[in-house]
């Protein structure tokens, strides 16, 4: 066999090698729009608080609120956004939280809250409000 001939058998490894190596599998990201907002409770910045919209179907997208309440999600490590469509909102307090304000359910846990998340920038704030037994409690989350 002359050296710079491929056989059938080389020729098909080397097919398939340069399919895989071009990403031929294709991007996995659905749609997703920009999202960002600010949280407060009881007219307060809500600092701190992971942020989390949930789609029907598919990987959800998270945010931290800063200083003054702000947030934007990101869908994966580094891109930004949030699958398009109907989304469950929900908070949750990172682990080993100190000095975090007890939420009603009604935003954590029985979340309450929904957004409809178009393509583009999409700003979306929620202003929450205390109830009776949550009103001004603080928490400690254990690590």
């Amino acid at each position: 066999m002359h050296p710079m001939r491929f056989g059938r058998a080389q020729f098909l490894a080397l097919a398939v090698m340069l399919l895989c190596v071009s990403g031929c599998g294709g991007d996995d990201t659905p749609p997703l729009g920009e999202v960002s907002g600010t949280i407060t409770l009881d007219g307060e910045p809500l600092e701190g608080v992971i942020v989390v919209f949930k789609p029907e179907s598919g990987r959800a997208a998270t945010g931290t609120t800063d200083a003054s309440g702000q947030y934007t999600l990101e869908f994966s490590y580094q891109v930004p956004g949030c699958k398009v469509g109907a989304n469950k909102v929900h908070l949750e307090w990172p682990l080993g939280a100190t000095n975090a304000k007890v939420l009603p359910s009604r935003y954590t846990t029985t979340s309450e809250l929904t957004a409809d998340v178009k393509s583009g920038e999409n700003t979306l704030d929620f202003k929450l409000e205390s109830d009776a037994a949550t009103k001004g409690k603080k928490q400690v989350i254990p690590d």
